[in-house]
């Protein structure tokens, strides 16, 4: 990781603060967040569409995330999640780095979600065009951003797109979810 001077944000599990405009940016976990994580994230339609949040959603379930990623980011020296944040609403939403036991890579995958009453206003391109610019010029070795979307997954597909986004590959039976195999496309933006 690049050592730079960034403002931190978030009371509870802190991350650089990252601009997105002038109502959004990207932050840390802060204090009565867990408030909206069981409200928009007790949400079918974000249940169908991502791997590992489950539904319903609960505060047994915000607090093992909450829990999980303070374990995560203690084991890999920073954290690589960020909130959605809206200047008046608080958490709307999650964006993250996806990392295994091999820990970041030159392609490296993110995850993503938001509220389903900021859908649809060009939120969550504008949060992938400036979170994949931070994480290619701050995290040393990362050349590309990739996220793999369920192939039903058609408004995160256009989202991606509308990032500056590639289609890259068709990857048969690449998630498991419920004992079912899922196809996924391949998205990638690389380093310009």
């Amino acid at each position: 990781m690049k050592t730079e001077t960034r403002k931190m944000d978030g009371d509870v599990i802190p991350n650089y603060r990252i601009a997105v405009d002038e109502w959004i940016y990207l932050g840390g976990y802060h204090t009565n967040d867990e408030d909206n994580l069981v409200s928009y994230l007790n949400d079918l339609t974000i249940y169908q569409n991502t791997l590992n949040i489950p539904y319903p959603y609960g505060y047994d379930d915000a607090a093992c995330w909450l829990t999980n990623i303070v374990e995560l980011s203690e084991q890999l020296g920073f954290q690589p999640n960020w909130t959605i944040r809206h200047h008046d609403d608080g958490l709307i939403g999650g964006v993250g780095l996806v990392i295994d036991e091999d820990g970041l890579r030159a392609n490296q995958e993110i995850g993503y979600w938001l509220a389903h009453p900021y859908r649809r206003q060009g939120i969550m391109t504008s949060v992938l065009k400036v979170f994949s610019h931070f994480c290619i010029n701050h995290f040393e070795g990362v050349e590309a951003i990739c996220a793999h979307v369920f192939t039903f997954n058609e408004p995160s597909q256009a989202v991606l797109l509308k990032a500056g986004f590639k289609r890259e590959e068709l990857v048969k039976a690449f998630y498991k979810k419920n004992d079912k195999t899922l196809d996924a496309d391949r998205f990638i933006l690389k380093k310009t």
